[in-house]
Parts: structure tokens; sequence; C-alpha cells
């Protein structure tokens, strides 16, 4: 995974030094701090066995200083719990789908899908959450994602959402990978399909699917410099690709996100530890360059714009042949503000915490059910999530 690579780098490294010196006033033992000292640079070498301890002298300094040693379960925002709905009829229409039809779902992506950090609260406790996921998530203990805000109205959660944590995942249904990029996605959606149609049989083409893609982050992330593989040129072909795989399944509405603005994170890597793990994880953000910063937006901007005429020219396409498949752009993302520091980790101030994934499915959960035309182009943290009704639609 991504976080342990970065386990490895020099950069990381360095964080792990200035750890362990902050212990050293309290008795850490010298050697350790004496051979991180010495080794550092490209050959640097420090073993499990020195990260292990540096990892109990920190905690013993975290239980000197009070700091709380479990992984974060931040207190949502209060909202109001939506009522369970009926059964609905069985429908044979794409736009007739409501969300208590949809049977199976499945996510493509990347760290943000996969929840990177999502309960992490710094980098002794780095990993994924894919129980927390925002659009595939269905840990019990978890309100706000997708698959537990159906069950929830419907009585009965889809199909195979992701389970747990690093330490006991269960992926099922959601085959986006950390650090993947826009021309990753044919890949996982080939992917994705082969496993639906060898797990479901016959199912497979008279159940109703959704399923849910946010890309670009890592493309944003690299164009600055390497603005060839990743300006809107190359996203827009690999959205293509992408497409010309997913429209061929049966009874499915695809789900796209557009980009949050991810310059909007820059100010949150504050702390020293955060600035190196940015420069690992994106390195166009990793600075305060306005200039750079302004390249970048503007870039996500061009990426959103792919994605709203893909939609467009892929669904008049399938209404036009007579298929029960589409997509549909979700908005939300557009001009949502990252204005609170709890809906960021703790831990690299560059994923989604627990609170932001939670704020990033009501998005999404709102969208979903807004007509096209009506829907919300940002997440308002104090508004009311929207509760279904019998008739309401997935407005494609």
């Amino acid at each position: 995974s991504d976080s342990f690579k970065m386990a490895q780098t020099t950069s990381t490294l360095l964080l792990l030094l200035l750890l362990s010196c902050t212990c050293t006033t309290h008795g850490a033992p010298a050697e350790t701090v004496n051979k991180l000292t010495s080794n550092i640079g490209p050959s640097v070498q420090v073993t499990w066995d020195d990260i292990e301890h540096l990892k109990t002298l920190v905690k013993e300094r975290d239980e000197r200083m009070g700091y709380d040693l479990n992984i974060s379960k931040a207190t949502l925002p209060q909202r109001n719990q939506c009522p369970q709905l009926p059964k609905p009829a069985a429908v044979n229409n794409v736009e007739h789908v409501t969300p208590c039809h949809i049977e199976i779902i499945a996510a493509l992506g990347d760290s943000i899908t996969t929840a990177d950090q999502a309960r992490s609260t710094n980098w002794l406790n780095l990993a994924d959450f894919p129980g927390l996921s925002w659009s595939i998530g269905g840990d019990s203990d978890v309100a706000d994602t997708i698959p537990n805000l159906l069950r929830e109205s419907c009585g009965l959660a889809p199909e195979e959402p992701s389970l747990g944590n690093g330490n006991s995942a269960v992926w099922n249904y959601n085959f986006a990978i950390s650090g993947a990029i826009a021309q990753d996605i044919p890949s996982q959606a080939d992917t994705m399909i082969d496993k639906l149609e060898e797990d479901l049989a016959v199912r497979y083409e008279t159940t109703w699917k959704l399923v849910t893609v946010l890309i670009g982050g890592n493309n944003a992330c690299a164009v600055c410099f390497n603005e060839t593989g990743n300006d809107a040129r190359a996203y827009e072909e690999s959205i293509i690709k992408s497409f010309d795989v997913l429209k061929f399944m049966p009874r499915t509405i695809i789900s796209i996100a557009l980009n949050l603005d991810y310059t909007q994170l820059t100010p949150f890597a504050d702390k020293f530890g955060c600035k190196l793990i940015l420069r690992e994880y994106c390195f166009c953000l990793a600075e305060e360059n306005e200039e750079r910063l302004e390249f970048v937006r503007d870039m996500i901007r061009q990426y959103n714009e792919v994605i709203v005429r893909t939609v467009e020219r892929y669904n008049d396409d399938l209404k036009a042949s007579g298929a029960n498949t589409r997509f549909v752009y979700q908005p939300y993302p557009e001009n949502t503000k990252l204005a609170n520091r709890e809906w960021i980790s703790p831990a690299d101030c560059f994923h989604p915490s627990y609170e932001g994934h939670a704020l990033l499915a009501r998005g999404l959960w709102n969208n979903m059910i807004q007509p096209v035309g009506e829907k919300e182009t940002r997440v308002d943290p104090e508004a009311p999530i929207q509760c279904p009704h019998e008739k309401s639609l997935i407005y494609t």
C-alpha cells in the first residue's frame, strides 16, 4: 500500500527521527537516535525493530502528555434519521430505479475510496479503513456511508460493501487502489466486471447495480511535473476507455463524482510531518506556490468538464439504444469548501478523516436523489440529509 511504501522512504525516516528526538529528554536510548542520525541519507538503514522501539518511545511520551492513543472515532455532526421505506415493486427501466432497487454496490477509484488514514491519528497507525469509505463502506458502527444510508432507508443494505480496516479488511466489491490515476480505471472496471459475473452468475443480468467512481486526485498531484501524462487530454482518454468498458454492464447506474478542489489541502499541511508526507503523496500541493496551485486548480476544472461532457455523450447513445445502463455525474464536490480541519486526517493532513468520509457520503446521497439540473454543487454540513420517499429516483 502507499502507507507501507511511504514508511520506507527517507522522508518518513526523517519524521521518525524527529519523533524519536522528542523523546530523548525522557530517557530515550541514545544508540537508537545515534543510529538514525548517522545513517540519514539515500542508503539509510533502519530495521523494523528500530521502528517498533521508536513507537514504544512515542507511546510512552503520549501517555505522559495525556494524548488519546486510540484510533480516532470522531463525533459526527448530528443529522436526522431517515424512515424505512417499503420494498418497491420491481422495475425494468433504469429511469425508474429508486435507491431501494439497488442490490449490488461497487466502487472504483483511489485512496479516497480505500479510505486511507480515515481513523488514523498519526504515523503510528497509518492504515486503510475501507469499512468507513464514503461510497462503499459497510461497517455497522458507522452511519454515514452509501451502503449504510441504503440500509437505513431500505431496511436491507446492498450486497458486498467493504468492511474493517487494514489489519482485517474485507474489500468485497471495492476495487479502488491507493495511488490509482485515471489511467488505472479501465483495468479496475475489467476486474470488477469479471468478479461480478463470477459471483452473481445469472443474477448479473437481472439485479440493479450501483457503481461509484472518483478519480483524478493523483493526476492532479503529478500534473505540475508531468503535464503530458496528466493533462485533460490524457484524463479524457482514460475516462473514455473506462466508459467503453462500463457501458456494457446490464442494469447498472455508474455514478461519477466530480473532483474536489484538492489545492484546498495545502494549508492544512502546516505540521512538519505533514509537509514531509504531502511531498510523498502529492508533490504538486506540497508548497504554497500560488502559480503552481492555480495551474492545478485549472486542471481539476478541466477534469470535471471532461466528466460532464463524456457522461452526456454516452447517455445519449445509451438512451438511443434502449440500454438499461446510465452514467450520471454528481457535482457536489465541485464547490465544496474544506473549511474544517476535522474533515482531514490528522495523520497525513491529506486524506479525508472519518468525518470527511461522512460528509462526502452525505453529498453523494443527496445528489443521487436530486434531479439532473437541480443537483447541489457543494456539501453543506449544517443542512439536513435528504431522505428518499417511495417515489424518489436515482436520477440520471
